[in-house]
């Protein structure tokens, strides 16, 4: 191979590079919505299941407990 060769193949490679790279910060970038989502719904159903247990007396909050709800 001769340098003009090997400056094609680099430039080629180094194309390549910045596609993965442009391919990885979007993944990376999907990845950390799927989390802040991930964590609104958990806050979420916590505050519900919060809700749900102080609507309950007494015996309806053993009651859960006790069958697992």
């Amino acid at each position: 191979m001769n340098v003009w060769q090997l400056e094609k193949r680099v430039k080629k490679l180094e194309a390549q590079i910045q596609i993965i790279n442009r391919h990885i910060n979007h993944q990376a970038g999907l990845n950390q919505q799927q989390v802040l989502l991930n964590e609104s719904l958990h806050d979420r159903v916590a505050l519900l299941e919060k809700a749900s247990w102080s609507k309950q007396g007494m015996f309806g909050r053993w009651l859960s407990w006790v069958q697992g709800k």
